[in-house]
Protein backbone atom coordinates (compact mmCIF):
# COMPACT_ATOMS: atom_id res chain seq x y z
CA UNK A 1 0.00 0.00 0.00
CA UNK A 2 1.29 3.29 -1.19
CA UNK A 3 2.16 5.88 1.88
CA UNK A 4 -0.57 8.72 0.79
CA UNK A 5 -3.41 5.44 0.21
CA UNK A 6 -2.20 4.46 3.79
CA UNK A 7 -2.58 7.93 5.41
CA UNK A 8 -5.82 8.96 3.84
CA UNK A 9 -7.00 5.42 4.92
CA UNK A 10 -5.78 5.73 8.72
CA UNK A 11 -7.89 8.98 8.82
CA UNK A 12 -10.58 7.28 7.32
CA UNK A 13 -10.75 4.28 10.45
CA UNK A 14 -9.66 7.51 12.88
CA UNK A 15 -12.61 9.27 11.53
CA UNK A 16 -15.03 6.06 11.97
CA UNK A 17 -13.98 5.29 15.33
CA UNK A 18 -14.61 8.71 16.46
CA UNK A 19 -17.31 9.23 14.96
CA UNK A 20 -19.67 6.95 16.67
CA UNK A 21 -21.92 5.77 13.63
CA UNK A 22 -22.47 2.29 12.48
CA UNK A 23 -20.49 1.64 9.15
CA UNK A 24 -23.05 2.08 7.03
CA UNK A 25 -23.82 5.17 7.63
CA UNK A 26 -20.08 6.34 8.07
CA UNK A 27 -19.76 5.44 4.55
CA UNK A 28 -22.78 6.98 3.55
CA UNK A 29 -21.00 10.05 5.01
CA UNK A 30 -18.22 10.04 4.06
CA UNK A 31 -18.49 8.63 -0.08
CA UNK A 32 -16.62 5.58 0.93
CA UNK A 33 -17.95 1.86 -0.27
CA UNK A 34 -18.64 -0.19 2.25
CA UNK A 35 -16.04 -3.04 0.39
CA UNK A 36 -13.22 -0.58 0.07
CA UNK A 37 -13.74 0.12 3.92
CA UNK A 38 -14.08 -3.24 5.04
CA UNK A 39 -10.72 -4.66 3.04
CA UNK A 40 -8.70 -1.34 4.56
CA UNK A 41 -10.21 -2.31 7.70
CA UNK A 42 -8.61 -5.93 7.63
CA UNK A 43 -5.48 -4.34 6.31
CA UNK A 44 -4.87 -2.36 9.22
CA UNK A 45 -6.10 -4.69 11.70
CA UNK A 46 -3.65 -7.38 10.44
CA UNK A 47 -0.47 -4.75 11.13
CA UNK A 48 -1.86 -2.62 13.70
CA UNK A 49 -2.72 -3.98 17.47
CA UNK A 50 -6.41 -3.04 18.03
CA UNK A 51 -6.82 0.10 19.87
CA UNK A 52 -10.25 2.07 21.19
CA UNK A 53 -10.82 4.98 22.58
CA UNK A 54 -12.78 5.85 25.74
CA UNK A 55 -13.31 7.82 28.46
CA UNK A 56 -14.56 7.74 31.98
CA UNK A 57 -17.69 9.00 32.70
CA UNK A 58 -17.98 11.26 35.41
CA UNK A 59 -20.47 10.53 38.66
CA UNK A 60 -20.98 7.00 38.00
CA UNK A 61 -23.26 5.45 40.22
CA UNK A 62 -21.00 4.20 43.28
CA UNK A 63 -19.25 1.50 43.43
CA UNK A 64 -18.27 1.82 40.11
CA UNK A 65 -16.67 3.24 37.34
CA UNK A 66 -18.26 3.64 33.52
CA UNK A 67 -16.40 3.61 30.61
CA UNK A 68 -17.76 5.62 27.59
CA UNK A 69 -16.93 4.09 24.07
CA UNK A 70 -16.80 6.25 20.89
CA UNK A 71 -20.29 4.45 19.96
CA UNK A 72 -22.07 5.52 22.65
CA UNK A 73 -21.71 2.04 24.72
CA UNK A 74 -21.18 1.98 28.31
CA UNK A 75 -19.06 -0.68 29.84
CA UNK A 76 -19.48 -0.67 33.93
CA UNK A 77 -17.18 -1.96 36.14
CA UNK A 78 -17.01 -2.04 39.68
CA UNK A 79 -14.18 0.48 41.39
CA UNK A 80 -12.33 -2.30 43.10
CA UNK A 81 -11.88 -4.39 39.64
CA UNK A 82 -7.99 -4.88 38.89
CA UNK A 83 -5.84 -2.57 36.43
CA UNK A 84 -5.19 -5.45 34.00
CA UNK A 85 -9.08 -7.11 34.08
CA UNK A 86 -10.22 -3.69 33.29
CA UNK A 87 -7.08 -3.64 30.30
CA UNK A 88 -8.48 -6.92 29.38
CA UNK A 89 -12.30 -6.10 28.75
CA UNK A 90 -10.90 -3.51 26.75
CA UNK A 91 -8.33 -5.14 24.39
CA UNK A 92 -11.50 -7.99 23.95
CA UNK A 93 -13.73 -4.97 22.67
CA UNK A 94 -11.00 -3.23 20.69
CA UNK A 95 -10.43 -6.81 19.36
CA UNK A 96 -14.15 -7.18 18.61
CA UNK A 97 -14.61 -3.96 17.09
CA UNK A 98 -11.66 -4.60 14.84
CA UNK A 99 -12.82 -7.77 13.44
CA UNK A 100 -15.48 -6.64 12.58
CA UNK A 101 -18.26 -6.14 14.67
CA UNK A 102 -19.40 -3.02 14.14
Amino acid sequence: MKNSTRTYWSAVLDDFRRSGLGVRDFCTRRGVSLQAFYLRRRQFASVAPAFIEARIVPDAPAPHIVIELPSRERVLVPQQASESAVASVLRAIAQAKVGGAA
